[in-house]
């Protein structure tokens, strides 16, 4: 077997009993510089923090984990948009410093997108900055592009 299937991710649904695992990623994005000021704001997340993050009243269509044997190894919500009703929103996406350019983001982007269309909806938005040299690529590859007149 080869590396990169050695490393293929599952997707999985979030359950609310895994937040241990999922404040563990969180944390991690604190690594390498991966989010602009860190993602955590310099308080690390636990269980707890991460149920308040994604309360029950929050709209959303779907939190998809990417995992490898057992372990978080990335995040994509999907929440209705906020201004069209026949379009989607990427909130919270990224990947455990361990698992960047291995797979698990673009499975989880992609699995977005089938949910989306599954569900009828015409568009799927996410927004990034423009310092985003690592994940803008893979944006391209999924489909994405920047529509002129807006910020990146």
């Amino acid at each position: 077997m080869n590396n990169a299937q050695s490393l293929k991710p599952t997707i999985i649904e979030f359950k609310r009993e895994d937040a241990s695992k999922l404040a563990d990623l969180f944390n991690s994005f604190d690594k390498e510089g991966l989010w602009p000021g860190g993602f955590t704001g310099g308080v690390p997340y636990t269980a707890e923090r991460v149920l308040d993050s994604f309360p029950v009243s929050v709209k959303c269509i779907s939190i998809l984990i990417s995992t490898h044997e057992g372990k978080f190894t990335g995040i994509c919500t999907l929440h209705p948009h906020y201004e069209d009703p026949e379009a989607a929103y990427i909130g919270v996406f990224g990947a455990h410093p361990d698992y960047l350019g291995k797979g698990h983001g673009k499975a989880l982007i992609l699995r977005a997108l089938q949910i989306a269309a599954q569900s009828n909806l015409r568009r799927v938005d996410l927004d990034t900055w423009a310092g985003n040299l690592r994940a803008v690529p893979l944006y391209k590859k999924s489909g994405m592009f920047w529509i002129p007149e807006t910020s990146v």
